[in-house]
């Protein structure tokens, strides 16, 4: 569809890998956080592994869900989750734009993004077309990250590869914290989902840890390596392109010094917020 969905489709495979891990914890408190009804039409916006729909099919057998996403790779990842799962009478799939949802009106009484919007080049129409196809009183429920340890990664890395440019981002990072036109800052999140039409939402921050064995450290400095999600990253934090091309060098120094003491296992640490907003 798109260059960026391309890049998704290269790097499916250790995505969906390593975004078990990390994002099914913050699913599973977003469906902890809302209200989903018997026969509920649930709408799961760029599933990527499908987290969120495949819980959402294990708690509410009698709902029925559409998980979409614009790479189709991992629509035939997820595809092959719900084969194996015997949940195909529960849960579809679609290759589909979600800033241009292929719904009608009113169509879902819930929709979930789990970390997908901050990705979107128009988050906003993004909010917009689910507002759209949520049926009035539905709820959407969405995530973003907070304070999170692939920023920290990022940093090590750099620090690894070019310390005088990770001295300057420190010095930067000092002063703009939660910096305000981004997905981790509360009054922007609030903004954005006013202006698509929604009530004010309820904000919760939540923590939870992934677990890294030292066998796994090179796999993992890959993935993060390579995929979209840190490419995006980079690029909000100002890498220059001969740095980029260095990242995984990087994140292999940084990942090698977590395990300098001889710890086989360590637990990385972030934040997210789940969103909950009303279509009143």
């Amino acid at each position: 569809m798109t260059q960026m969905s391309d890049r998704w489709d290269e790097y499916a495979d250790s995505y969906a890998e390593w975004s078990s891990r990390q994002t099914l914890p913050y699913a599973k408190h977003a469906l902890d956080l809302v209200n989903i009804g018997e026969r509920a039409k649930i709408l799961d916006v760029a599933t990527g592994d499908g987290a969120f729909a495949l819980e959402a099919a294990a708690r509410h057998p009698t709902s029925s869900i559409v998980a979409i996403d614009y790479s189709s790779a991992m629509i035939d990842i997820l595809d092959e989750r719900i084969k194996e799962r015997g949940l195909g009478a529960i849960i579809s799939t679609k290759v589909g734009d979600a800033q241009a949802l292929d719904f009608p009106n009113d169509s879902f009484d819930c929709v979930a993004v789990v970390f997908g919007l901050f990705l979107m080049t128009d988050g906003l129409q993004c909010l917009q077309e689910i507002h759209r196809v949520l049926k009035p009183g539905g709820t959407l429920v969405f995530t973003s990250w907070g304070q999170t340890f692939v920023s920290d990664l990022v940093f090590g890395a750099l620090l690894a590869i070019d310390p005088e440019a990770a001295m300057k981002r420190v010095l930067f990072k000092c002063t703009n914290v939660a910096k305000p036109g981004t997905w981790n800052n509360h009054d922007w999140i609030r903004e954005k989902c006013l202006n698509a039409g929604f009530g004010s939402p309820e904000i919760h921050v939540v923590s939870h840890p992934t677990q890294v064995h030292v066998n796994e450290k090179d796999s993992f400095a890959k993935m993060l390596g390579g995929g979209p999600g840190i490419r995006f990253l980079m690029r909000a934090e100002g890498w220059t392109e001969e740095n980029s091309k260095r990242v995984e060098e990087g994140l292999a120094v940084a990942l090698n010094g977590l395990f300098d003491s001889g710890v086989e296992n360590v637990y990385l640490v972030s934040s997210a917020n789940v969103v909950i907003c009303k279509n009143e």
